[in-house]
Formats: C-alpha cells, sequence, structure tokens
C-alpha cells in the first residue's frame, strides 16, 4: 500500500514541477529568414559577393527557425546551430586595390555557419551586451582600433560566434600598383591563408583570433591586373620561391540592435570609421530584427582595418506555444525520482528481511 502511495505522490511531484517549470520557460517556435554578412575593412565582403552591404550570402537552411519566450517585448531569442549557412564552395576572387593599395584582390572559398557548433544554443536578449549606454572598448596590444557601442532602446543582443572553414588567398603589390600589364613589374605575391575556426565579429568583448599563415611555393607570380585590381593572368615566375605571410591579429565584439562605430586610424589605405545601425521591428515576436557587430585586425603585410558584420533575421509566427523543461527543472525531478527509488529500494529490503 505504502508503494501505491509513494508511486501516486512521486507522480503528483513530477506533474506540478513540470507544470511549473513550462509556465516558467515556455517558448514558441518561428520561421526564420534573413542573411547574414561580414566585411574586411571598405572593400573586402565575406562570403564575396557582389550585393551592398547590409545583405549577404550566408543563409538560412531548409526549415530554419529560432525559438523566442512568450511575454511582453522584446522576447528573449534562443538560436540552434547551424541555422544559417555558406557552404565552402569554388573559389570566388574580387579586386580590393582601390580600398587597399598593398593589395591586388583576394580569392576566397570560405563557408560559414551561424551559430557555430562548438557555441551551442546562443540567446539573444535585451542588454545582453556587457558594458555601459555608450561603451567604447579598445582592444590595446598591439591591435590598433576601437568598437563604440551606444544602446539605443532596450540594448538588444549579446555574444553569437560564427563557425569559418576555407582558406583565403590574396595577391600583394611586390613592384607596380594596377592598372599594369605582364610584366618585369607587373608582379605579385601569394599569401595564402587559414582563418580561425570561429569569428571574432560578434563574440565577447576581448576574444583574440589568429590567423595561420601558410609559406605558399611558389609564392612569386607574373600577372596582368585591371584598375580594380583583379587579376586576369597570372603565372609563376621562374624558380619562384616562397611567397610572404600576412600573419592577423583581430579582437571583436557581440551583436547589438544599437549603433556602433568600428574605427581603424592605422589602416594602410587611409583611416577607416564606419557606423553600422542595427534595429528590432518585432510585434509579439513576428518582424525583422537586425544586429550588428564588428572587430579590428592588424596584419604583418597588408597592415590593420575596420571589419563589420550584420546579422539580418526575419521571423514569422509558426504556431502556439512549445513547452520546455530547463535544467532546473530536470534537476529537481531527477532528485525526485532518485529519492523515490531509494525509499522504495530500502522499503523492499525491509519487506523481505521481514
Amino acid at each position: 500500500m505504502l508503494r501505491i502511495i509513494m508511486s501516486a505522490a512521486l507522480c503528483s511531484a513530477l506533474a506540478l514541477v513540470g507544470l511549473a517549470d513550462t509556465a516558467f520557460a515556455a517558448k514558441k517556435q518561428y520561421a526564420l529568414g534573413g542573411n547574414a554578412r561580414f566585411q574586411i575593412g571598405g572593400g573586402l565582403p565575406l562570403p564575396i559577393t557582389n550585393t551592398a552591404p547590409p545583405n549577404g550570402r550566408i543563409l538560412p537552411v531548409a526549415n530554419a527557425r529560432v525559438f523566442q519566450t512568450t511575454g511582453a517585448d522584446p522576447k528573449v531569442l534562443e538560436i540552434e546551430p547551424g541555422q544559417l549557412t555558406n557552404p565552402a564552395a569554388p573559389e570566388f576572387a574580387i579586386g580590393v586595390f582601390q580600398n587597399n593599395s598593398a593589395l591586388f584582390s583576394v580569392q576566397s572559398n570560405l563557408g560559414f555557419s551561424f551559430p557555430a557548433q562548438a557555441s551551442g544554443n546562443v540567446v539573444l536578449q535585451a542588454g545582453g551586451r556587457t558594458g555601459a549606454t555608450t561603451f567604447t572598448f579598445v582592444p590595446g596590444g598591439g591591435i590598433p582600433g576601437s568598437l563604440r557601442y551606444q544602446a539605443t532602446g532596450n540594448q538588444f543582443g549579446g555574444p553569437a560566434r560564427t563557425a569559418i572553414s576555407g582558406t583565403a588567398k590574396v595577391w600583394a603589390v611586390a613592384v607596380s600598383p594596377p592598372p599594369c600589364n605582364p610584366g618585369a613589374t607587373c608582379v605579385a605575391a601569394k599569401i595564402v591563408a587559414a582563418p580561425a575556426p570561429l569569428n571574432v565579429a560578434g563574440a565577447a568583448f576581448g576574444v583574440t583570433n589568429a590567423t595561420t599563415p601558410v609559406n605558399q611555393v611558389p609564392g612569386i607570380y607574373v600577372v596582368g591586373a585591371n584598375t580594380a585590381g583583379s587579376i586576369f593572368f597570372r603565372t609563376p615566375t621562374p624558380n619562384s620561391g616562397p611567397g610572404p605571410t600576412n600573419a592577423a591579429a583581430s579582437v571583436g565584439g557581440p551583436w547589438t540592435t544599437g549603433i556602433l562605430t568600428v574605427s581603424q586610424p592605422a589602416a594602410l589605405g587611409g583611416v577607416e570609421v564606419f557606423t553600422l545601425s542595427g534595429s528590432d521591428g518585432r510585434v509579439n515576436g513576428a518582424g525583422n530584427i537586425s544586429l550588428v557587430s564588428g572587430a579590428v585586425s592588424t596584419r604583418t603585410l597588408s597592415g590593420p582595418n575596420a571589419n563589420r558584420g550584420w546579422l539580418n533575421l526575419v521571423l514569422t509566427d509558426t504556431g502556439g506555444p512549445i513547452p520546455t523543461t530547463s535544467s532546473w527543472g530536470i534537476a529537481a525531478l531527477m532528485v525526485l525520482i532518485a529519492g523515490t527509488t531509494i525509499w522504495m529500494t530500502r522499503r523492499s529490503f525491509a519487506t523481505h528481511e521481514a
């Protein structure tokens, strides 16, 4: 009889904990549209694209979704790994000479996945970024530049990192800048680098990344390049040795719906200052929300840059609430189950001994 009473008590306790926890952590699913984009300096969009900021080629996967808490706006936003991707693809190239006189062009086959699998589910929320209402982050440590955050409204955002794969190839000016035709002075050094596996644009303040430079052989090429720096001809020079390396170090900051100013006074192509603005147009969780992030970097060959990121999300309501059990609820259930199991085991032994 006692076992029956205890079993009933356990069921009642489990139901009460489940109901209380569901009420606490109820979430709702929304279909996800939109895109993401990153940009180095003034002229290198990642992934490489001809579209103007803030639109990018990192797009939602099939049936992409996000979760938001129920209740008043601005709702807490939870995003599972890999909801926006741009898989590593055949290499694309873009001329960057007009924005960086030390380089002809850049090629890349970089792939992106947001949020990064290593980060797990990420949460963006009101007050999600650290720092004062107006906060200037200066990285130091040999990396020039700064990130200035200004809150607007609820200061919605927080850290959320993007996974990166693949390589980037930079064609540096060795003698004469473009335009130039193949010859003794139209020469480029080929520089290959693998970016860090997690992007710093969108990371918490103070996170530092470093690329892995590759000593490329052959590394010196005779090229032909147009006025924008795009290379239309290339062939390695006779007995070409290794090209130089261009190791980079970068520091970033989190996503925000506020105003972000990324400043790099030491850029080789001239001072770089970019001002980005986010916004939150959600009504009862549905609608558009745009978040921005940034980073500052320095490179051994091509110098410092101011870097930017955009996260453009379109959220569509797909139905009713989805009850969830939080870590607190799971822990409470485990304690109840363990305690009841021990009691019933002891009771069973006591009955057999009697």
